[in-house]
């Protein structure tokens, strides 16, 4: 079971990551022209990136003790 954790996280951040490379495109590219797509989408993929970056190093130092 330790494994899906670590993989799915991985899976996570490669897309968080990649969603985070294309977000300054969205909103040069007018797609986030409204207030709430532009705030949620910004703390959804920052945010989740973040978030599963410090989870993973968390459990990876929690596992190594």
């Amino acid at each position: 079971m330790r494994f899906f954790d670590g993989f799915t996280s991985w899976i996570s951040i490669a897309l968080l990551g990649t969603a985070a490379v294309l977000w300054p495109f969205w909103l040069r590219d007018g797609y986030l022209d409204e207030w709430y797509p532009l705030i949620g989408s910004f703390v959804a993929i920052y945010g989740g990136l973040v978030a599963n970056i410090i989870w993973l190093i968390k459990n990876k130092k929690d596992s190594k003790k």
